[in-house]
């Protein structure tokens, strides 16, 4: 009796150890994974609705799904509902499996990451400064984000169909670099797109061929492809959405290529369930290839860059996080990793709106055992949207151009209509901004960057108070000749051609605004802030004269150029 006792007891206690265990996760801390299925199911309820479209979301700890739910609709038309298996494409996401490609092939001795280019890649034009493989994979080599260069100024629409060869022609113009390779980080498409070639040139299999040989079908990921072209079927694809502006959805078409490797990797959660273990068992690619996705890069003056191999680092509630989120269309994507506590999440959707990074985030935060802030009640400052309307006949007095102080840096601030004005810090960036006083403009998307007007004892707008997330900066008005309507006209209509872009555009007047207008495009209003000087949302645009004065093209200056000039000869009628 006592014996069996004992072995009651012994076995009440092995059972709470068993409980114990399963409850912690590697770094100590109690895990009540019933908990935290509702606390995220709860978060995914109030995002998406049954009616809408939708999202698959999974995480897994140790390789295995710890909470994996579908909401939503992969179809509105059908009413299909997003199931495990609905096919979504990964968009941007997709940069790791293209990166880790080129890891594998390196890792075989086939590529030098610091070889140049062009041994991969001899079609490329030449550039003033070698650009490596590496460079390639880091986004810091300075060639042309061609996604942009294509679909916002070189004629085309994001619906137009596009070859890997038209991309290799566009590339082809642009032999001259942003910046010196590995001196800056820059987002850029291309650099992808080209690391695909350097997998073909190399092994003479097709990108997605090699892929499925050498990725997919070793990690057992049977419902996982890079496309072909646009146009190809693909069995259980959610279908894209967005809204217009009458807040309707719509299908949200992403461009029509016949190339993938910065995008276009159709998967599902359960597929990604394989990949995301693979960081931990390191079962393809071994520790050479799987550590060297963690690494950051660096930057010629040393310093790091947050990017490596397809993947971004962060400390993330003081966890170390490789992670990347994705959009094309209307699918939205993000994968985080923690390697420190063996836990993946990936969340895939075919809504344009839903904010799939935030939502990933605060999984993991939820997984980590941290409370989310509840929503704030009280009104924010960008509900004060609607309070305030400048006059139409005083937006001239805000528009010019602004000397930075300290910095000697421009700023442009100008207004194309319907009380937005748009502030482009030359080199740095450009953004939208409404008027919340006579003198107060606040961002669009962030509060805590705002402008204030200081008038003078002329009641002039002459001087500029920068509150950039609480760095004051001072800026001074640069004084022009503001010219009228037929001056404009008379200086500066005509027609341009950019043989980088290897399209024309015509300059004519609207609305007392020059327009850059384009058969495809709809007109682009511009401002005048300065002498030969228009800005608007597309960037700056500054005129160039020649020896008798007389205009003989203009350049842009736009963030997706990194604010490099793009050159506009004017051409005889």
């Amino acid at each position: 009796m006592k014996n069996n006792t004992n072995n009651a007891i012994t076995t009440f206690f092995s059972a709470i150890i068993i409980c114990l265990l399963f409850s912690l996760n590697l770094s100590g801390q109690t895990i009540n994974y019933n908990h935290f299925s509702k606390q995220v199911d709860r978060l995914l309820n109030e995002h998406v609705k049954q009616t809408t479209p939708g999202a698959a979301v999974i995480v897994t700890e140790k390789g295995k799904p710890i909470f994996k739910e579908c909401y939503g609709l992969a179809n509105l038309e059908h009413n299909i509902p997003v199931t495990p298996t609905t096919v979504f494409n990964l968009a941007s996401v997709a940069k790791q499996f293209t990166a880790f490609s080129i890891l594998l092939l390196e890792n075989e001795g086939k590529v030098n990451l610091e070889d140049d280019i062009h041994k991969y890649l001899p079609k490329l034009p030449d550039y003033d400064h070698k650009v490596t493989v590496q460079h390639l994979l880091n986004h810091t080599s300075g060639i042309w984000e061609y996604l942009n260069v294509m679909s916002n100024f070189a004629g085309n629409s994001y619906l137009d169909y596009f070859t890997l060869d038209y991309a290799f022609k566009m590339l082809k113009h642009q032999d001259r670099l942003l910046f010196e390779p590995g001196s800056e980080w820059s987002y850029c498409n291309a650099n992808y797109v080209l690391l695909t070639q350097i997998v073909f040139n190399i092994t003479g299999d097709s990108f997605r061929s090699w892929t499925q040989s050498n990725i997919f079908q070793p990690l057992g990921m049977k419902n996982s492809f890079f496309h072909e072209t646009s146009f190809q079927v693909i069995k259980n694809r959610a279908t894209p959405y967005r809204k217009n502006n009458n807040g309707d959805f719509i299908v949200g078409s992403s461009g029509r290529y016949n190339y993938a490797g910065s995008s276009d990797l159709y998967t599902t959660i359960e597929d990604m369930v394989l990949w995301m273990d693979n960081f931990r068992t390191k079962k393809l690619g071994g520790d050479e290839v799987v550590d060297k996705t963690f690494q950051k890069s660096k930057l010629n003056n040393g310093s790091e860059s947050f990017y490596g191999y397809g993947l971004g680092k962060h400390n993330k509630h003081g966890k170390t996080v490789i992670n990347h989120s994705g959009q094309t269309g209307g699918y939205k994507a993000y994968m985080l990793y923690c390697p420190e506590n063996e836990v993946g999440i990936t969340i895939l959707s075919n809504k344009r709106s839903f904010n799939v990074e935030g939502i990933g985030n605060k999984i993991f935060a939820l997984y980590l055992g941290i409370e989310l802030e509840k929503k704030k009640k009280e009104k924010t400052q960008t509900e004060k949207k609607v309070d305030f309307t400048i006059d139409s006949s005083r937006v001239g007095d805000y528009s010019g151009m602004f000397l930075i102080e300290g910095d000697s840096s421009n700023l442009a601030f100008c207004n194309i209509g319907e009380n937005t004005f748009y502030g482009i810090f030359e080199g740095l960036g450009q953004d939208s901004f409404y008027p919340i006083s006579e003198t107060e403009f606040t961002n669009n998307r962030n509060p805590s960057v705002n402008f204030t007007f200081i008038p003078n004892e002329n009641k002039k707008l002459n001087r500029l108070k920068l509150d950039l997330k609480g760095d004051i900066m001072w800026a001074n008005r640069i004084v022009f000749e503001r010219l009228s309507p037929f001056q404009l006209s008379e200086i500066y209509s005509g027609k341009y051609f950019s043989d980088a872009l290897g399209t024309v555009y015509e300059i004519d007047m609207k609305n007392e605004h020059i327009v850059l207008c384009h058969r495809k495009y709809d007109d682009r209003l511009f401002q005048q802030v300065g002498n030969d000087e228009f800005a608007s949302g597309y960037g700056i645009m500054r005129f160039k004269r020649n020896e008798h004065d007389q205009i003989i093209g203009f350049d842009i200056l736009d963030e997706f150029f990194n604010y490099n000039p793009i050159y506009f000869q004017k051409i005889k009628d």
